[in-house]
């Protein structure tokens, strides 16, 4: 990895985390180059805006998001163990950075064109991948629903609701990730 990739990856990271504490309108350029220990002109370098680099976090945690969801859709498991994973997974991603998910939904209209169409072309991909999993339990004739998509988008809502919700700690999670998984495999099973 090229110096400069690793100086951005870092900004990124730190950024990150203050986006967590903080809402996108409360950090400035100058709040993000006093923790990652630069000079204003430094992080200006590396990133020509604050929205320059907020795009940056969304891609950097997508990115992530995402070649996890791959992973768990790849691995040579059940539907149901894939759906369960990828639950979990997204559970555990959304409830890490609570703060900043959440700013990234309630700020939307406030985003420049290029944020928004990177959440939404983030939050689509994960549909589809809730959605093929689901579509291959289908084929393998264990699964039934006539909506593959709408029961992806109706189990990401669930999740996104309850990672927001002030219920969501960590005494919860793994009974939420079990009851939720139950539910929907209950719900969608054949008999």
């Amino acid at each position: 990895m090229k110096k400069t990739s690793r100086a951005k990856n870092y900004i990124l990271r730190k950024a990150g985390n203050l986006f967590n504490k903080y809402s996108y309108f409360s950090v400035s350029m100058r709040d993000i180059a006093k923790i990652c220990k630069l000079a204003k002109s430094s992080l200006y370098h590396h990133f020509k805006s604050k929205s320059e680099l907020y795009d940056g976090i969304i891609k950097l945690q997508g990115e992530g998001f995402i070649r996890r969801f791959e992973i768990i859709q790849n691995q040579q498991i059940s539907p149901e163990v894939k759906l369960k994973e990828l639950i979990m997974s997204y559970f555990e991603r959304f409830s890490q950075r609570r703060k900043l998910f959440l700013q990234f939904y309630s700020d939307l209209s406030k985003l420049n064109p290029s944020t928004k169409k990177l959440l939404l072309d983030h939050r689509k991909t994960i549909v589809t991948g809730f959605s093929s999993v689901i579509k291959e339990g289908i084929a393998k004739g264990i699964f039934q629903t006539d909506s593959p998509d709408l029961t992806a988008l109706t189990i990401i809502n669930s999740l996104d609701n309850f990672s927001l919700s002030k219920k969501n700690n960590k005494k919860n999670h793994s009974r939420y990730i079990n009851h939720t998984t139950n539910l929907f495999l209950t719900g969608i099973q054949k008999n």
